[in-house]
């Protein structure tokens, strides 16, 4: 545990790479926030979940999208990048994962589309 701690506010979430503020990811091991993937085409996201996923060893698979959080904790989306996964994942201890990051399911309102 590397004890960061988000805000949990969304209006103060961006990527930490590109500083996008739209379709983020919360790394649920480390508390990295990037954005989401980029499209063939080059629209979307800005690949920063992604990208923090290859720069540290692909380490850390699992994120959950900020904004799909809410006291329902089944719905929201969360993703892994393992090579064995890659793909949409239940996290079945995502409300105690999402507290050691400093965000309280019980308060979260969803506020963006589920992917």
């Amino acid at each position: 545990d590397n004890g960061v701690v988000i805000n949990p506010d969304p209006s103060t979430w961006k990527c930490e790479t590109s500083g996008a503020t739209e379709n983020l990811w919360l790394n649920l091991s480390d508390g990295n926030i990037g954005g989401g993937r980029k499209n063939w085409d080059g629209s979307g996201g800005s690949n920063g979940a992604l990208d923090h996923f290859e720069a540290t060893g692909r380490m850390y698979p699992l994120v959950v999208k900020l904004g799909t959080i809410t006291g329902d904790i089944e719905t929201a989306d969360c993703y892994s990048y393992a090579k064995d996964e890659d793909g949409p994942v239940k996290v079945p201890n995502l409300a105690q994962l999402l507290e050691k990051r400093g965000i309280k399911v019980t308060d979260m309102q969803k506020t963006v589309k589920s992917t």
